[in-house]
């Protein structure tokens, strides 16, 4: 549509062009084809240039709108002229060209259509859609008029008193430019209707061509029959009148059929959609139930998972939690929403748990960490969290997040550390830990320029009492012997059991030889001490090997020393203490 606007525009462009050119060589184009014609002037020929430029050029910001504030310029001065008798000039501005004595002024209709047009640029460019489109129509009928005067030979039509006439390419290329620029605009006004794939396009298009051609050449017909003197004025009115009746009519009924069918089309696709609607209802019906059947499962299987399961909002406050959240966590349900989860976190977690969630909820990432719940009853409950976004679309709509109880497992694993350092039974320290303590305690006293004492000691009578009260009487002899040991030791000093019934006493920071030889002197007097085993009683003594070590010593020495006095000591007699190098 606006091609065809374009090609229109730049037919009347090339008219307006070759008039122009013809008033420079004297040849007045419209006289040869047509004698008696009225020339169009020079000045409405440039104003047509500048209009069929504006159209072409339509999209642009500033050309169009100052060529349509040109061409209203030239429309309402020339009209001026004719209004108050004045004489600006304005029609002799091209320069160059002879009228030899005849008129430049161009006709009152012509530069009303002029300033009309002129005027529906601008407006089109300043987006007032219906004042342009108003002024486009009263243009188009303005240059109907004089077109129909030629059409019809009636002068009157084009030419008002004794002014100058409007020319017939004059009314030509007005009405072009103005069906031009209707067509520029195929969105707004008639065009849009013609376009339009709905009921008014359908009504629009079967007669729009005769609703423009044929009153006019019925009223073109009836002239030319009274002017052969077939008949009188009065009967060429009454033809016209009972014509137009008759294809009034005849517009009508093609309406009314028109119309008919469209209402038959839309019952048939209401009844259709009707059908339609009633089916989705039943289909939408029977899907809700299957969902919320689905639904139900799905809440009583999440209600019963071993594993705890939270629903969060996008701000990260709790929405929904089953009933095993409710047990890890020791909170309630209410007592969970939005952030009071957060409560039931461990304080020694809460910081770092909130740190990292804070950082969730800016990347909108998945997550997983490891964190301790502290019930109201003061349980700790170990936990693995993993987060996972919701997205709707592109969006991250909340989160949702499995809690699994990991309590077990954790002390499971406390255990196994445990047992790496620790003796099972009495759960001292074994051998790998004792190094790493006599190491430590070597180090220290080289700092401080102290001893550190080394005691070995095996336990006598023992495999008697294993013997005969029996392993499990053994064990308990054991561990017996352990709390004492634990017990008459300083804080400072470690006690490990390294065998069987071997156990060694490492005694940091130590000033004197004397001092070490207290330690183990109190020791082997809470060893020999009866021990009660339900109704029986145990005795057994202690074969204590003793070292005094210094920084510099090693540590696989001093035990390798220690052990040796202690088997000096078993072979000298029993319950007695022996010193490595003459200590004792």
């Amino acid at each position: 549509m606006q091609l065809i606007g374009r090609i229109g525009a730049g037919l009347v462009g090339t008219m307006a062009l070759v008039i122009l050119v013809g008033w420079y060589n004297k040849i007045t184009l419209p006289t040869l084809i047509w004698p008696g014609a009225f020339s169009m002037k020079p000045i409405t020929a440039l104003a047509l240039l500048f209009l069929a430029v504006a159209v072409i050029t339509l999209g642009r910001r500033i050309l169009p709108f100052v060529l349509g504030v040109t061409v209203a310029a030239i429309g309402a001065v020339t009209l001026t002229e004719y209004i108050f008798g004045l004489s600006s000039g304005i029609d002799e501005l091209i320069p160059g060209i002879n009228f030899d004595g005849e008129t430049s002024r161009m006709a009152p209709a012509t530069a009303l259509a002029l300033l009309l047009l002129g005027a529906s640029v601008v407006a089109s460019r300043l987006k007032l859609t219906t004042l342009m489109l108003g002024l486009i129509i009263t243009a188009l009928c303005v240059s109907q008029i004089a077109l129909q005067g030629y059409a019809y030979d009636v002068s009157s039509l084009y030419a008002l008193g004794g002014l100058v006439s409007m020319a017939l390419h004059s009314a030509l290329g007005v009405t072009v430019l103005s069906l031009s620029l209707l067509l520029q605009h195929p969105s707004v006004g008639p065009v849009s209707l013609l376009q339009n794939r709905e009921s008014a396009g359908k009504l629009l298009r079967p007669g729009i061509l005769f609703i423009i051609f044929g009153p006019f050449a019925l009223g073109w017909l009836i002239l030319w029959a009274q002017r052969q003197g077939w008949f009188d004025t009065a009967f060429g009115v009454a033809i016209l009148v009972l014509s137009m009746t008759v294809l009034g009519c005849g517009l009508i009924v093609r309406a009314a059929v028109g119309l008919r069918e469209l209402d038959r089309q839309r019952d048939g696709i209401q009844f259709s959609l009707a059908e339609a609607n009633s089916t989705l209802e039943t289909t939408v019906e029977a899907r809700t139930r299957e969902l919320a059947e689905i639904v139900d499962k799905f809440r009583t299987v999440i209600q019963i998972a071993p594993v705890g399961i939270v629903q969060l909002n996008v701000e990260g406050g709790l929405v929904t939690a089953n009933d095993q959240w409710l047990s890890l966590s020791g909170l309630t349900w209410q007592e969970s929403l939005g952030d009071g989860w957060a409560t039931a976190l461990h304080p020694d977690d809460a910081d770092r748990v909130l740190a990292e969630w804070k950082s969730v909820l800016s990347t909108g990432e998945g997550h997983e960490t490891t964190l301790r719940f502290l019930t109201p009853e003061g349980h700790v409950n170990w936990v693995q969290v993993s987060t996972a976004p919701i997205r709707d679309t592109e969006q991250v709509s909340g989160y949702l997040a499995t809690v699994t109880d990991i309590t077990a497992l954790r002390a499971a694993e406390a255990r196994l550390k445990h047992l790496a350092f620790h003796d099972s039974l009495t759960n001292l320290p074994n051998r790998i830990l004792l190094l790493d303590r006599l190491k430590q305690a070597l180090l220290q006293a080289a700092r401080h320029d102290l001893g550190v004492g080394v005691l070995f000691i095996d336990l006598d009578r023992f495999k008697i009492v294993n013997d005969s009260l029996g392993h499990p009487a053994g064990d308990a002899v054991l561990s017996e012997i352990a709390v004492r040991l634990g017990l008459g030791v300083r804080a400072s000093d470690t006690v490990a059991r390294v065998g069987g019934d071997e156990f060694v006493v490492v005694c940091p920071d130590i000033r004197s030889r004397k001092d070490v030889l207290e330690i183990a002197d109190n020791l082997r007097k809470v060893i020999v001490e009866p021990i009660i085993i339900g109704n029986q009683i145990a005795s057994v003594g202690a074969s204590i090997g003793v070292v005094f070590g210094a920084g510099q010593d090693d540590v696989e020495s001093l035990l390798g020393d220690a052990d040796r006095a202690m088997y000096l000591a078993k072979g000298r007699e029993r319950s007695s203490l022996q010193g490595a190098g003459g200590l004792g």
